[in-house]
């Protein structure tokens, strides 16, 4: 009565945990043999041996049937109790996923233990471990898709911040500039961004590096080192880098120490083994089979496309870094221009000239600055110290040549319609508009209606070109 009491007591127990049902199936299977093999024993003989009567041999048989009954329940009971607690453990360390710090040593080590876990649960010969292994392995991709989902927008968030105010972009930018006295300590020079928490479930915020370009000039040839193509594939790679602490993680396996068990050593070695997601791929070993795996697939699966959010704000930050080094590449032209070029290209035509000059004026606020570097959001920095006094000077050499040409053309244009309008003046004074002949007056009309075409001319360079 007792054994039978105890056997409910441990039913009872694995009801109330239902996904752990399918795992003491084997040990429920052996208890329920043992019950089919007793319903065969013939009772009465067990009973008349406690009195001293009855067949000593039928009661060897029914007090060994009772002690395996009460060892097979024993052992139920026990392995009932060691699934729960290991369930329990296994389902804290699913819930501890969501909140842990997102590390790869973190997560590394919480699946660790629940590959331990389920180590435990092969070493005592649970039944229907890699179906259950399966199922726990979709909860795990559940909790990590949800990780990795809000590890995207978090190494969003940090690669759009916003740069530095003026003041700090300064400091900051004296920062990285510091590090040494050669450009090629410059380059070497990477800013992390600070590493702090992020919200309520312990988000650890990425460290991007800050890439400095420095614009320099060789051979009177301007370019930027290093390209902008490294920085698009530095920040990728750094993406990549945040991913892989939930991408390149381990998949829970089932039967793994079967598999090393039987493969040859010099074959297989699973703490050196690299996982790859490969549905196809196995790696055999006896009777059974090891899937290399990892959780590369999610990315798959995350929702809102937020993996092309994160693809997106990079290369919309490279097109806008190219965008402003485009600019500074356009000054090349003050060493490839040739000055006859440029004397053919604006012609005679004044108002052209001053276009330019114009334009010339404007376009000197790019370099003619204090500052010697440009922030490109957070973690980007061109640095233009090296270039800008050169492109300045060679700028100053353009504007006083354009300048000085442009003004001896404005005096002789002026010249031009001064004597122009005087001689005007004085044919005009010499026609009179009382003469007797007729061609005379034709003539003096003639003339008036000249000067009435002419006038407009001569009042838009005044008003426009000689002011």
């Amino acid at each position: 009565m007792e054994t039978t009491k105890i056997y409910r007591q441990a039913s009872h127990r694995l009801q109330q945990h239902p996904e752990v049902l399918a795992l003491a199936a084997g040990y429920r299977s052996d208890v329920m043999l043992c019950v089919r093999k007793g319903m065969g024993l013939k009772w009465q003989y067990f009973v008349t041996s406690s009195a001293g009567t009855g067949d000593s041999h039928e009661s060897n048989r029914n007090a060994a049937f009772v002690r395996e009954f009460s060892g097979v329940v024993s052992l139920f009971q026990e392995k009932v109790e060691a699934l729960i607690a290991l369930n329990d453990e296994i389902n804290a360390a699913v819930r501890e996923l969501l909140v842990c710090p997102y590390a790869q040593d973190t997560f590394s080590v919480i699946l660790d233990r629940i590959q331990a876990l389920i180590d435990r649960l092969n070493l005592d010969n649970y039944a229907n471990l890699e179906q259950w292994v399966g199922e726990l392995d979709a909860r795990l991709e559940q909790a990590l898709t949800m990780r990795l989902s809000r590890a995207i927008h978090v190494w969003v968030t940090e690669f759009d911040r916003a740069p530095p105010a003026v003041g700090d972009e300064s400091d900051t930018a004296d920062a990285l500039l510091a590090g040494g006295s050669s450009r090629k300590h410059l380059r070497g020079q990477a800013a992390a961004s600070l590493s702090a928490k992020d919200g309520d479930a312990d988000e650890v915020r990425p460290q991007i590096r800050t890439l400095v370009h420095e614009l320099r000039i060789r051979n009177q040839v301007m370019y930027l080192d290093p390209p902008l193509e490294n920085a698009r594939a530095s920040w990728i790679q750094q993406l990549h880098a945040w991913l892989a602490a939930i991408c390149q993680q381990r998949r829970p396996q089932a039967a793994r120490y079967e598999v090393v068990a039987n493969a040859d050593a010099d074959d297989l070695e699973y703490d050196n083994l690299v996982l790859e997601y490969d549905p196809g791929h196995r790696v055999a070993g006896g009777s059974r089979s090891l899937v290399s795996s990892s959780y590369k697939d999610l990315l798959s699966r995350l929702p809102s496309n937020s993996l092309f959010e994160a693809y997106g704000s990079i290369e919309a930050r490279t097109a806008q870094a190219a965008s402003y080094v485009a600019i500074w590449l356009q000054y090349q032209a003050l060493w490839d221009l040739q000055s006859d070029y440029v004397l053919q290209f604006l012609g005679d035509d004044l108002t052209r000239w001053q276009a330019m000059l114009l334009e010339i004026k404007r376009a000197r606020s790019t370099f003619d600055n204090s500052e010697t570097v440009k922030y490109i959001g957070a973690h980007c920095v061109v640095d233009y110290e090296q270039v800008q006094a050169k492109v300045n000077a060679k700028y100053d050499n353009w504007q006083r040549e354009i300048l000085n040409r442009f003004g001896s053309r404005l005096g002789s244009a002026m010249r031009d319609a001064c004597q122009a309008i005087a001689s005007a003046r004085h044919e005009l004074e010499a026609h009179s508009a009382e003469s007797s002949t007729t061609s005379e007056v034709v003539t003096f009309i003639t003339f008036v209606q000249e000067l009435k075409r002419k006038c407009p001319a001569w009042q838009r360079d005044v008003e426009d070109v000689f002011r």
